[in-house]
């Protein structure tokens, strides 16, 4: 017979030994837990990556030499007229060909922003003539001097021939230049102009690196007397193709804009694979880079740019893209909804049954106040027919109202930045843009026809 003690010990190891056991079973239950969480995070991680890698594409683009039907080609002037600060190279030229009579020495700069950037930054340019460039991003430029400038020495030589030498080496040295030659030719409208080919070597600064890189460059002389009448352009654009659906669709990087080489603010697509882009502003081909844009039913924007331009990554977007609305003449005009500088609300549909002018504009933009006096002169001719409204680009409200003062300008002003809902929805990519608008709300007329002399003219033929 057990002893009570013996009992007492016996049923001690038996309980611990179910202790244990449930002690061992808690520990596998949590670690087979924890196990499936992170099969489970990792599983999530994988399809993410999946989902990432089917949803972005890597687009590589080559450079394709201009033809005639691609119209986005800007040529850059060199003429000091045409610049508001004087453009120069940081050290001194030399090697200036001997035998050159009458010669010039030009400067033109490949990134205007980056010149002026660093400009300000050391003290040549004044405060307030930096504050009036609206479109300079600080976060992309660098205090470093780059020589981003072109130089060119054009003149004749000793046979009385034209003759142009370039800096392609970008040493500010010409000496171990050698002459190009012009070639007469004969532009579409028939004119005449002198044509020389070369290329450039030019600094810019992409992702916090200092890079250099060579550049083809086209050479037009208007006028063989003025020499100051020299342009110049990049005779190429960038092109790729891309598969949506098992569609292929060509797309291109537009001409880089006006002295910014490596910096493009357009992207075209040839929806209707004619071949051909239609590189109008605004038009159903034509997309600003930060523009979503739907192809082939699927929703896409340009997730990254290379600088260089020869390459982009395109994503998927959740949110729906519809196919793009074109805004021209006979069109309806998009409806907005606003308030106006001085608190009123407007809308489109408020201001149908008189013939409404939109000019979208700023205050900093000398091209939009060279307009003023043209529009103060219709809006006082046509008052009781026509009501102009201002979509003024983003600025200082103290500033803009001090500015409105100044002008006379008395028609009702909205703030509408260029990212803004009203200036998408107008396919308005600069300033100034104009749309004239009939009682009914369809758009009758746009651009060019409504600024300067043509537009009392463009007026007096809709408005009886």
């Amino acid at each position: 017979m057990k002893s009570s003690n013996q009992s007492l010990s016996i049923n001690n190891h038996q309980s611990s030994k179910r202790s244990a056991k449930t002690m061992f079973q808690t520990k596998a239950s949590i670690i087979k837990r924890f196990s499936l969480s992170v099969l489970t995070m990792l599983l999530l991680m994988v399809l993410a990556f999946t989902s990432q890698a089917q949803t972005e594409q890597l687009v590589k683009f080559q450079s394709v030499v201009l033809n005639p039907e691609f119209k986005d080609v800007k040529s850059r002037p060199f003429s000091q007229k045409r610049f508001i600060f004087p453009v120069k190279e940081k050290d001194k030229i030399t090697g200036i060909p001997k035998g050159l009579s009458d010669y010039k020495l030009l400067h033109s700069f490949a990134d205007r922003n980056q010149f002026f950037y660093q400009s300000y930054k050391e003290g040549s340019m004044a405060e307030n003539m930096y504050s009036q460039m609206e479109d300079i991003r600080e976060e992309v430029h660098t205090e470093k001097w780059l020589d981003g400038v072109l130089s060119v020495v054009i003149g004749k030589d000793k046979s009385d021939k034209l003759t142009l030498f370039v800096d392609s080496n970008n040493n500010e040295d010409f000496s171990d230049e050698t002459a190009l030659t012009f070639q007469l030719t004969k532009t579409s409208s028939g004119k005449s102009q002198h044509v020389a080919e070369g290329q450039v070597s030019i600094e810019y600064f992409e992702r916090g690196k200092v890079k250099e890189r060579t550049i083809p460059i086209k050479f037009l002389l208007q006028d063989s007397t003025d020499y100051e009448s020299l342009a110049w352009y990049v005779p190429n654009y960038k092109e790729a193709s891309i598969s949506v659906k098992g569609t292929d669709y060509k797309i291109a990087l537009g001409s880089n804009p006006a002295y910014r080489i490596g910096y493009y603010y357009f992207f075209y697509i040839d929806l209707n694979r004619d071949g051909i882009f239609d590189t109008k502003r605004g038009s159903a081909e034509s997309y600003s880079l930060s523009e979503p844009f739907n192809l082939g039913g699927v929703g896409l924007k340009i997730k990254q740019l290379a600088q260089d331009g020869s390459s982009i990554i395109l994503e998927e977007v959740e949110e729906e893209v519809l196919p793009k609305v074109v805004v021209k003449a006979g069109t309806a005009a998009p409806d907005f909804k606003a308030r106006t500088l001085k608190g009123k609300s407007i809308s489109l549909d408020a201001l149908k049954g008189n013939f409404i002018l939109l000019d979208f504009w700023a205050p900093s933009c000398p091209y939009c106040v060279n307009e003023i006096d043209y529009l103060i002169e219709a809006n006082k001719a046509f008052e009781n027919k026509l009501t102009v409204v201002g979509m003024v680009g983003d600025t200082d409200k103290a500033v803009l109202e001090a500015f409105l003062a100044k002008h006379n300008i008395d028609w009702p002003q909205v703030l509408a930045a260029l990212d803004s809902e009203i200036a998408r929805s107008y396919s308005v990519y600069g300033f100034p843009t104009q749309y004239l608008i009939d009682p009914k709300g369809t758009i009758i007329e746009a651009g060019a026809s409504l600024r300067g002399d043509e537009l009392m003219a463009t007026l007096k033929k809709h408005i009886k």
